[in-house]
């Protein structure tokens, strides 16, 4: 196995991917509507799962993971056209209705669920950043890694609270320009090392063997939230059109899918002896290729938790000041989700808050099909009415089991 080549592959699509993004701050991509729109829920899907969600699949299911990564990101798809379905038909029908209760009196339950969520979920992105920070200095000790959690979200908190949203955004989007520049090198080396294995007939397939049970399936679904992210296009209304949100919400599932499909495929042969379930488990498998792309992995993990954290800090502190009818401006909504993320550093571990995150955004998932399922029964010139009607509520029972029967991976 040829290492030098690989690792000269990954740098040279590492760079070319980051000139093309943000190297050079190319003005038809950095001034692009869409792409300015893409960038909240692409952040925040990547974040969500990208360095995680494959290894602990893996780990749960081995081989089938090949199955279970797709299924579950066809699920989030179908969450998202739900989603879509509400921005271009729930959100005017509330403006131009006053009748219509019942959808109303559901959205004004999906704020505060989202909005708890997203608390969780800033938490979780962080803990994992924590995790990677911790593995490359080589401490092992949870109250180094929390403590290291509470001073990110310290900062982050003093930074909205007296920068607001501007400074934040700005961060988010240098965030995702470095990360997607770094998976596009590290997928195009994966790709080189499986095609020299293939060459060299020495490809070794995943073989450990797996029960399916109960407690299994409930794993699995409680890594739902490797998926989510892709709801924060709904909450853009103010700077783009619905047309402009409900595209770029499906351009950014459909990469990100994109992404997880490719990786969980290409590290395939990688996961032939990881066993034991862990935040940093993207290390241990690449370490069999070189040492070097372990630090690497640090650094992207770095670049998508903070981005997918900033992006959620974001939008929750924009829900928490709307929840207050203004009575809590942006700027203190900051502090306000900042402690919130803080107890939740010190009473939870990365598993539990895995499975936490994933109950929460199930939860508020379960609200928004639910709109979509009665909207779409109030509109009788609807296309395939019944077929959206029956599809919408099967998705709200699948998203309350989950939010209900989830468990943590340990």
């Amino acid at each position: 196995m040829d290492k030098t080549l690989l690792i000269m592959v990954m740098f040279a699509f590492t760079l070319a991917t980051g000139v093309i993004f943000y190297g050079l701050h190319v003005p038809k991509i950095c001034n692009n509507r869409l792409w300015k729109a893409m960038v909240t829920p692409l952040s925040s899907i990547i974040g969500s799962g990208f360095l995680i969600a494959t290894p602990l699949m893996y780990s749960l299911v081995g081989g089938w993971s090949l199955i279970a990564m797709p299924i579950l990101l066809l699920l989030a798809y179908w969450v998202g056209y739900a989603i879509r379905f509400n921005i271009m038909h729930v959100e005017p029908l509330l403006v131009r209705s006053k009748h219509e209760h019942v959808i109303r009196a559901i959205e004004i339950l999906v704020s505060p669920a989202l909005a708890f969520a997203y608390i969780i979920s800033v938490t979780y992105y962080l803990k994992i950043l924590s995790a990677f920070v911790m593995r490359a200095f080589g401490i092992d000790d949870e109250f180094q890694a929390n403590l290291f959690t509470t001073m990110v979200l310290f900062a982050l908190t003093m930074i909205g609270r007296i920068d607001g949203l501007d400074v934040m955004e700005q961060l988010e989007r240098y965030a995702v320009g470095i990360k997607l520049a770094i998976i596009g090198g590290l997928l195009a080396g994966l790709m080189v090392y499986n095609i020299e294995t293939i060459a060299l007939n020495v490809w070794m397939p995943q073989t450990q063997e797996i029960v399916w049970d109960f407690d299994l399936i409930a794993k699995l679904l409680g890594m739902f939230v490797i998926a989510q992210g892709f709801e924060t296009s709904r909450y853009l209304g103010s700077k783009y059109t619905n047309v402009e949100r409900v595209l770029t919400m499906k351009y950014a599932q459909l990469i990100t899918g994109c992404i997880f499909v490719t990786f969980t495929c290409l590290v395939y042969t990688l996961s032939a002896d990881l066993v034991e379930p862990s935040g940093t488990a993207i290390i241990d498998m690449l370490d069999k290729l070189s040492p070097i792309l372990g630090y690497i992995m640090v650094f992207a993990a770095i670049m998508s938790q903070f981005g997918a954290a900033t992006a959620d800090k974001v939008g929750c502190s924009s829900l928490v000041s709307e929840l207050s009818e203004g009575r809590i401006s942006i700027k203190s909504s900051f502090l306000i989700i900042g402690l919130l993320a803080i107890i939740l550093t010190w009473t939870s571990n990365v598993f539990g808050i895995i499975s936490l995150a994933s109950r929460a955004f199930a939860f508020y998932y379960c609200l928004q099909t639910l709109q979509s399922c009665l909207a779409a029964y109030r509109m009788h010139d609807l296309p395939y009415r019944y077929l959206k009607i029956a599809s919408f509520a099967f998705l709200s029972v699948i998203m309350l089991s989950i939010s209900i029967f989830s468990l943590p991976v340990m």
